[in-house]
């Protein structure tokens, strides 16, 4: 990291990237945390013992020490395995009635920037599918999920198009709704899903955790609206779940 904090210094601004890649291929794979948090012990060394940086020169190995910690995460999220991707099926039929949610987004947002009209997409988790599936076991806890489907089916608009993204997560597409009107349909989703009543021989609601993005409000791009989407419901459930939060974050 020495000889890269020098080759920094004469213009190079790749060489820090360059370096945590080169140490992250010969030591093999290895906790993500400790790696960052040894750059990041460097980097205050380095910035502190060279105090008599020019500001542009402090400001190019800043930036090169961020760009290097990037790298370490995005190398570590190369190495996780992904989930197999789960078909967008029917819960009565368990056929295919859609084609894959990516397709269709584009298609929305194409179609709401043309005609100017709101789009918004409403990510779902259900924080209950994990305890349930741990205590009931895996085929009571997908029989949760298809009635929770119906119930979302029952809840929401004929024009409202959803798709399951994951085991406990599931995605919904809002033709001409905007903000307000999705926080408000997701909030009736969270409170009749609590409510009591019979899930597969459970005696108690589901636990929902809701985030929303729309277009163009929020992105005018498909994959951006989904990351404004996953950023609104991750903060939803590190405040504890069991909340509807549209972005750029406002709790309803």
């Amino acid at each position: 990291m020495l000889e890269a904090t020098e080759q920094v210094l004469r213009g190079r601004s790749d060489a820090m990237e360059e370096a945590a890649l080169n140490m992250l291929r010969s030591e093999g794979p290895g906790p993500s945390a400790d790696r960052i948090e040894l750059l990041l012990l460097f980097r205050r060394v380095t910035l502190q013992v060279l105090e008599d940086l020019e500001p542009h020169e402090r400001d190019a190995l800043a930036d090169a020490f961020d760009r290097a910690l990037l790298r370490i995460a995005a190398w570590h999220d190369g190495l996780r395995p992904q989930p197999e991707p789960i078909p967008v099926t029917s819960s009565t039929s368990g056929e295919v009635e859609a084609p894959s949610l990516a397709g269709v987004l584009a298609a929305e947002v194409a179609r709401s920037l043309r005609y100017g009209r709101p789009l918004s997409l409403m990510l779902l988790r259900v924080d209950s599918y994990e305890d349930i599936a741990t205590l009931r076991g895996l085929e009571t806890a997908e029989r949760v999920m298809d009635q929770f489907l119906e119930l979302l089916d029952r809840t929401l608009r004929a024009a409202d198009v959803r798709h399951r993204i994951g085991p406990d997560r599931i995605a919904v597409l809002l033709p001409e709704t905007g903000p307000e009107d999705a926080s408000i349909a997701a909030e009736r989703v969270r409170k009749r899903a609590a409510f009591p009543e019979s899930y597969a021989g459970t005696s108690d609601g589901l636990v929902v955790t809701v985030g929303i993005a729309s277009c163009p409000a929020h992105a005018t791009d498909p994959n951006a609206l989904v990351r404004c989407a996953e950023d609104a419901l991750e903060l939803a459930s590190r405040m504890g779940g069991d909340l509807v939060l549209v972005y750029p974050i406002e709790p309803t």
